[in-house]
């Protein structure tokens, strides 16, 4: 009993090392950026308990195979001592959030590495991989065609997917738009076709062993985590066109700070806002406001929230994340299968759109004063004890996102999707613009130009468009003027009763080098 009783204790206290040291250090905390801008405020908390469960996994895991199957335990507590050591050092040292990765890693390790050395076990490990040398001596010349004929056209299909659909995959991967477009279409004959070909190279490989049991296994595995990254963007970037909650200000008080930067669309007086650190994972929402249908996006990569109502030809759409291309996000419609540029909100082989809505940026502390009676997109990450999995899913997206748009912030020279191309220095890559978004022409305006001029007059499509900066609320609105000269105020109202319609192509704080990417013909004030 007493060694029983001393087992649990030494596992009891060696459980309990990264939680101390995690609790002697402020432990992982954002960037600066997020810091800034108020992202990050609650995902911190769910990466570090996602490391701690799976810590305490491998862990166990670890402990169990020391005590009950390991002949040298002394040696294996040593390399878990030097494990634990790491894990504090990195904690003590403010080695960042990359810990919550680092972890459960070492946890990981430890076991593989106590197994592979094991004696006790050695036998079996030359079996194994003895087993994965088997391949027949002589094989048929067709059967060799036939499997290898097979597994290339199931590991180019799978990394074709890989490639244009996984998403994350384009930091390293860059293609042709056209490529990406058509293999979305094609998805699904790729994905058939690469399993019918990966079986049946299989199938022949079961009836004369044409090459190493182990090459079959790790090309298989690799076709099928290949094609699993194609699925991984749409559970990452859940849109909720459908689905979206909005809250009353006393809700969002809680969670949002006064500084926290939104993307407001007013109708007929009802207004609703969508803070950044909730859309930036969503990417698309919908609602109804005032009667009318909207749909607000979202790229974090380009800076950029913009509303349209989702209808094409009378038909509403459902919007889905594709991907990124030029570091802008493509939605895509499920119901008709065309991908839609979210800067341009049109449809990739039809040339469709759905119409623009006007939307401003503007600070939640502002926006509060603006429209008292409006309301909020509520998307925080939900508490652990209501939904464990969702909670710990929703928290390594948004690290992944943050990440992500972190480093397209700080690098002022370079995206961080190198998917982009630009060659027009009027203006800084990361310059944040505004634009006015018209089919005939264009113009970009930095802020300082705004806030200098206050109020600029520009010819939009054949029509007189205000770009306003209200230096109270420090937001920056635009409105169609034809011909009006007086003040405006932030509603669009004017000194002869008039009330001003809204410019809907009103692009709010993009960066430069996409937006120049996309409108190359624009006008540039600086």
């Amino acid at each position: 009993m007493s060694h029983i009783i001393h087992k649990i204790l030494l596992a009891s206290l060696l459980m309990a090392i990264p939680f101390i040291a995690y609790a002697i250090n402020i432990g992982p905390t954002p960037d600066d950026y997020y810091k800034t801008h108020d992202y990050g405020y609650n995902y911190v908390e769910g990466m570090t308990r996602l490391s701690i469960i799976f810590a305490i996994l491998f862990f166990s895991a670890a402990l169990a195979i020391i005590h009950f199957v390991l002949s040298n335990k002394v040696k294996q507590l040593g390399i878990f001592a030097a494990a634990v050591a790491v894990t504090v050092v990195a904690y003590m040292s403010g080695v960042a959030w990359y810990i919550c990765f680092w972890l459960p890693l070492i946890y990981f390790l430890w076991p593989l590495y106590s197994l592979w050395t094991e004696p006790m076990i050695e036998e079996s490990r030359q079996k194994f991989f003895s087993s994965l040398k088997d391949k027949d001596q002589e094989t048929k010349r067709s059967s060799k065609i036939i499997f290898w004929s097979g597994m290339l056209i199931a590991q180019t299909g799978a990394l074709l997917g890989w490639a244009e659909m996984g998403d994350l995959t384009q930091m390293w991967v860059q293609s042709p738009r056209w490529l990406a477009m058509h293999v979305y279409i094609w998805r699904w004959p790729i994905f058939w076709i690469s399993f019918v070909a990966l079986g049946l190279s299989i199938w022949i490989w079961n009836r004369e062993k044409v090459i190493q049991k182990g090459w079959v296994l790790a090309l298989s595995v690799l076709t099928v985590v290949n094609v699993t990254s194609w699925f991984i963007p749409a559970q990452m970037f859940q849109t909720k066109q459908h689905d979206a909650e909005f809250v009353n200000f006393d809700v969002a008080d809680e969670v949002l700070f006064e500084r926290t930067e939104l993307t407001v669309i007013e109708i007929d007086g009802e207004a609703v806002g969508y803070p950044d650190p909730f859309i930036v994972q969503a990417h698309a929402t919908g609602t109804e406001i005032a009667g009318q249908k909207v749909a607000m996006t979202h790229c974090g990569l380009t800076h950029l929230s913009m509303a349209y109502e989702p209808i094409i030809d009378g038909e509403e759409v459902n919007l889905k994340v594709f991907t990124q291309l030029a570091n802008n996000l493509v939605l895509v419609d499920t119901k008709t299968e065309q991908p839609i540029q979210q800067l341009s909100g049109k449809t990739e082989f039809s040339g469709k759109s759905m119409k623009s809505l006007p939307s401003f940026r503007i600070n939640y502390g502002n926006y509060k004063k603006l429209f008292p009676d409006g309301k909020v997109f509520w998307y925080p990450i939900v508490d652990f004890a209501e939904d464990p999995i969702e909670h710990l899913w929703n928290s390594w997206v948004r690290w992944i996102i943050y990440m992500l748009v972190n480093e397209q912030h700080a690098n002022p020279t370079e995206a961080t999707f190198p998917t982009v191309d630009w060659d027009d220095q009027r203006l800084p890559a990361k310059e944040l613009i505004y634009g006015l978004r018209g089919e005939l022409n264009q113009d970009a305006y930095t802020k300082d130009y705004i806030v200098s001029n206050k109020n600029i007059k520009s010819i939009i499509d054949g029509r007189e468009v205000r770009v306003i900066y209200f230096s109270e609320l420090d937001s920056v609105m635009a409105f169609y003027s034809d011909g009006y000269e007086g003040p405006i105020t932030p509603y669009g109202l004017t000194d002869d009763g008039r009330e001003l319609d809204r410019y809907e192509g009103l692009v709010s704080e993009a960066f430069w080098m996409i937006w120049v990417y996309f409108y190359p013909g624009t006008s540039a004030f600086s």
